[in-house]
């Protein structure tokens, strides 16, 4: 059995994020547990197995935080700032001074494969 869950300790919450097409992980830090077991991190609520609690249950996971699920989600968490940075320096493009070799090959790399 494993140890019970204190304040201190870190959780992994997962929920789903843009019609059901992303899943965020983020690490949060149990803040307190109740005399019932209700585990407290900041907004969110859980049961003492995780589950969470409240009206909005779709969609929430939550597990005890590993070692190797914290690199985990930092590697995800480095990897969605890398692309929305990447989407916003694309989104600056002033895409009508680039020359037509240019454009076909941006062209050549987004085109879906048959």
């Amino acid at each position: 059995m494993s140890d019970p869950i204190k304040p201190g300790d870190n959780l992994v919450v997962s929920e789903v994020w843009g019609w059901g097409c992303e899943r965020r992980r983020q690490i949060v830090v149990v803040e307190r547990v109740t005399p019932k077991g209700t585990i407290v991190c900041g907004a969110w609520e859980f049961s003492p197995d995780l589950s969470i609690r409240g009206r909005d249950k779709r969609g929430v996971k939550c597990e005890r935080c590993t070692p190797e699920l914290a690199q985990q989600v930092e590697q995800e968490n480095l990897e969605r700032e890398e692309r929305l940075r990447l989407l916003k320096q694309i989104g600056e493009v002033d895409w009508h001074t680039l020359n037509l070799q240019v454009l076909r090959q941006i062209g050549a790399l987004i085109q879906p494969s048959h």
